[in-house]
């Protein structure tokens, strides 16, 4: 189906591909996207439904999608269509995927494109043991998430920033079971246990900035630096794509903080496991 007008505005400060668009874009954000169409005739296009890399619920992890979409009129220049795109996993052929779009055809190469909805939402799961890291401020994140989805760049923002502000102590206190519970250099542990007696966020930060193991690092960096630096930049001047942004940036640090003390207590148990089974076995034959 056509349409004549859109009243989204276009955020034409970037070029993105159909698969950036489909993988990295949420909702109600309308962007300019090129190489979107193939050729059929001289004067008919059609546009195209790239292979895409999503998480398959099925699956529990990153699989390829194939996709089509619902029939449409021949494109013309200068309208606006909504569009179905239905994705299946080519892994298990089962996890469903679908896209509703609308597109503005400006030419050949250039079009303007915003999702008016997807299901499953928008983004990765969030791990349960993420929401039970968090506890009584789950119900921030979530509101956080719905904004994020939605492409409330400001909204975002300050629900995430409200749960670093309140959840710092914890985090770090998660840091520190980790630590002890592999064994980390004992000046590591001390300088984690200094900064929990502090009571603002900023001195905790000045003392652990050096002071975190490196199973913990994400990309060599210490996270609870970065969550300190993104929470403490004022938001007022900032416009509301640049606040989604940083949402974005928090939200990946968190979820990728809580992935990595999960897998770091879960590696530690599994040895101690592994350990204990040699002992007892050694025992036996003894």
């Amino acid at each position: 189906m056509s349409h004549k007008r859109n009243s989204t505005k276009v955020d034409e400060s970037t070029t993105y591909t159909l698969v950036d668009f489909f993988q990295r874009i949420p909702p109600g954000r309308q962007v300019q996207v090129t190489q979107a169409f193939k050729s059929l005739t001289y004067n008919r296009i059609e546009i195209k439904s790239p292979e895409l890399q999503l998480y398959c619920d099925n699956c529990k992890g990153l699989r390829f999608f194939d996709g089509s979409y619902g029939t449409i009129p021949p494109i013309k220049f200068g309208e606006y269509y909504n569009i179905f795109f239905n994705y299946f996993c080519r892994n298990c052929e089962i996890s469903h995927k679908i896209f509703a779009v609308r597109v503005h055809v400006r030419d050949k190469e250039i079009c303007h494109i915003v999702k008016l909805g997807e299901i499953p939402s928008f983004g990765p799961p969030v791990p349960n043991h993420f929401l039970t890291l968090i506890g009584d401020d789950s119900h921030l994140f979530l509101s956080g998430r719905q904004c994020e989805n939605q492409g409330f760049g400001i909204g975002a923002c300050a629900y995430y920033r409200r749960i670093v502000d309140q959840q710092w102590q914890k985090l770090i206190s998660e840091i520190l079971r980790v630590s002890k519970g592999i064994n980390a250099d004992k000046e590591i542990i001390t300088t984690l246990e200094s900064s929990l007696s502090e009571h603002k966020f900023k001195r905790a930060v000045e003392i652990v900035k050096d002071a975190i193991p490196p199973v913990l690092l994400i990309n060599g960096h210490n996270p609870i630096t970065f969550l300190y630096s993104s929470t403490s930049r004022g938001i007022h001047e900032l416009t509301d794509s640049e606040c989604l942004e940083i949402a974005t940036s928090i939200r990946t640090v968190l979820v990728e903080l809580s992935i990595k003390i999960k897998q770091a207590l879960s590696n530690k148990r599994e040895l101690i496991e592994a350990m204990n089974k040699l002992n007892s076995k050694k025992k036996s034959k003894q």
